[in-house]
């Protein structure tokens, strides 16, 4: 799991979606982003008390909008 101060798991799924947009949302070809993303996603459902987004962390509208602008698949 990468470590980050944000919610969990953020750094796994920006990795999936980079790697989708990348590769045409192949997922044979983001095999290995995928499952580190769903690792992170089972060490979280088992603990998730311990990873809680504290108070105060927490994005506004326009912050998760700006990030994933980033994904936008242009066509």
């Amino acid at each position: 799991m990468l470590l980050t101060l944000g919610p969990p798991c953020l750094g796994e799924m920006t990795a999936v979606m980079a790697c989708w947009k990348l590769h045409s949302f192949n997922d044979v070809q983001c095999r290995k982003e995928i499952e580190a993303f769903n690792t992170c996603s089972r060490e979280v459902r088992a603990n998730p008390e311990a990873h809680r987004i504290q108070s105060g962390q927490r994005w506004t509208p326009d912050e998760v909008n700006i990030r994933l602008r980033k994904f936008a698949w242009s066509q």
